[in-house]
């Protein structure tokens, strides 16, 4: 991986991935990509607190198909788990920054005393759970973002959303 792309943190994943595209008028086929073996190392200024991530699954499933570009990612560490899914609708040839874009990203954190090397000193106490969950909207040039964060723990209980009209905008460059 590391003649592809230059990762800034310690690791040893090694990855498979298979593929089939073919593009004329519109793009179809797939890529998928998948953790075989290895792990990320978490950084710390400290190295002796620097901790493997529990890396137990990863998958990128990307389809091609009827105009569309379809991802689902899942991922397993032994923090928590992520699942997400975009698409984009678009008419290739098209500038992509108008394509509409649409997805949802899951996060799990069902023990919140796995991450408590990351807190102060004074939350090393905490037990609970973390759950996020983000729906993406708008046009790739101009994504909207509507999210919530629900927590409970020993500390209490805690419910934030947040939404945005319109994220930063940004030009992919593909």
């Amino acid at each position: 991986m590391q003649n592809f792309v230059k990762i800034p943190v310690e690791h040893n994943l090694v990855l498979g991935g298979d593929w089939d595209l073919a593009y004329s008028q519109n793009a179809r086929g797939y890529l998928n990509i998948n953790r075989q073996s290895g792990d990320i190392i978490l950084p710390n200024k400290d190295p002796k607190k620097q901790m493997p991530l529990g890396l137990s699954a990863l998958a990128l499933r990307t389809r091609f198909q009827n105009g569309r570009i379809d991802s689902t990612l899942e991922g397993n560490t032994r923090f928590g788990s992520v699942n997400a899914n975009l698409g984009i609708s678009q008419q290739f040839g098209n500038k992509i920054a108008n394509a509409p874009v649409s997805g949802k990203i899951n996060l799990n954190v069902p023990d919140l005393g796995a991450i408590k090397t990351f807190l102060p000193a004074t939350a090393q106490g905490i037990t609970g759970r973390l759950n996020a969950a983000a729906t993406i909207g708008g046009r790739v040039g101009s994504p909207t973002i509507a999210a919530t964060l629900n927590g409970t723990s020993n500390y209490g209980t805690a419910e934030v959303r947040s939404t945005s009209d319109r994220a930063p905008a940004w030009t992919p460059r593909l």
